[in-house]
């Protein structure tokens, strides 16, 4: 037993991979540089039960918060709860963003996200068979760290590109850019009514995994969306939702399409996103593409006329 959790507790810190569907409605999911820069107070909260039905399948529970705090600076905090199996882990991130027009239309923004991990044993569900087994009572139970992640964000008209690594070093694994994600989409108005938007996400986390996403969203009215996608590690996933006012509500449910199916009935993850209008610029929009067409309240006024 003591051996078992020795090896277990070396990969404490392997970071568990949150493989969220609604990034494109809310990119600071997956990027700091995200932070305020579509020029509201924003929040959510999200839960993600993966794969339903299998035993120690993970779970995870989200919550964010973020705003302008300038012109071209944003700050905001969030959080994330999982479990998987006997595992927990808590993430704690303060993020902070700078961004600035680099050419016409052009929009470049930096974030950075730093705060503290915690993984340990859940003891609730551990079978202890040596009553005096001792290595559930030890340091081995648990590992905390530093984190600290950066991400780069580009603005170009209809165009959206995301770069990020959420934790730059792990010191348990002694691992460099452990997790990398990036992201390019574009918005395709059809008319004043619906837009398209296309997105490729790619995943990367070290060892050895690598993951695409091909997903379309189709939105009405700025009121309702639905999407769909491809994820290649054989699943595929459905979400739709509605917004009122400055909520919006989403829901997704993706499952796989290879021997998981057999065991599991899918995913299902729910999200609650909200917009405050910024007090100091007067503006509120019901759209989740906030993006470039924002940005027009942040240039600095044209000097007067002489």
């Amino acid at each position: 037993m003591l051996l078992c959790l020795l090896t277990l507790s070396t990969g404490l810190f392997a970071q568990q991979i949150v493989r969220n569907n609604f990034y494109i409605q809310n990119p600071y999911l997956i990027n700091p540089a995200l932070t305020g820069f579509h020029g509201e107070f924003s929040g959510y909260l999200n839960y993600k039960n993966q794969w339903q039905g299998l035993s120690g399948a993970p779970d995870v529970a989200q919550l964010g918060a973020h705003g302008p705090i300038s012109q071209n600076m944003g700050m905001g905090a969030k959080a994330s709860f999982q479990s998987a199996g006997i595992f927990r882990e808590t993430i704690i991130d303060l993020t902070a963003a700078y961004w600035k027009e680099i050419h016409t239309g052009g929009i470049l923004s930096f974030g950075m996200s730093a705060g503290f991990a915690y993984s340990s044993i859940n003891q609730d569900v551990v079978r202890v068979e040596d009553e005096v087994d001792q290595a559930l009572y030890t340091g081995y139970q648990t590992e905390s760290l530093l984190n600290a992640g950066f991400g780069f964000h580009y603005d170009y008209k209809a165009l959206q590109v995301n770069i990020a690594v959420p934790s730059i070093y792990n010191p348990i694994d002694e691992v460099y850019f452990q997790l990398f994600n990036s992201e390019v989409s574009y918005d395709y108005e059809i008319n004043p009514n619906w837009l398209v938007h296309p997105s490729v996400y790619y995943l990367r986390a070290n060892p050895g995994l690598n993951q695409i996403d091909f997903t379309t969203m189709v939105e009405y009215a700025k009121l309702v969306f639905v999407q769909a996608g491809y994820r290649s590690i054989k699943s595929v996933f459905m979400g739709v939702g509605v917004t009122y006012s400055d909520v919006g509500i989403m829901y997704a449910y993706e499952i796989n399409t290879e021997r998981l199916s057999s065991v599991s009935s899918g995913s299902h993850e729910l999200m609650i996103y909200f917009d405050l209008a910024n007090p100091s610029s007067g503006y509120a929009s019901k759209s989740y593409y906030k993006g470039h067409q924002n940005h027009k309240k942040f240039k600095k006024p044209k000097p007067p006329r002489k």
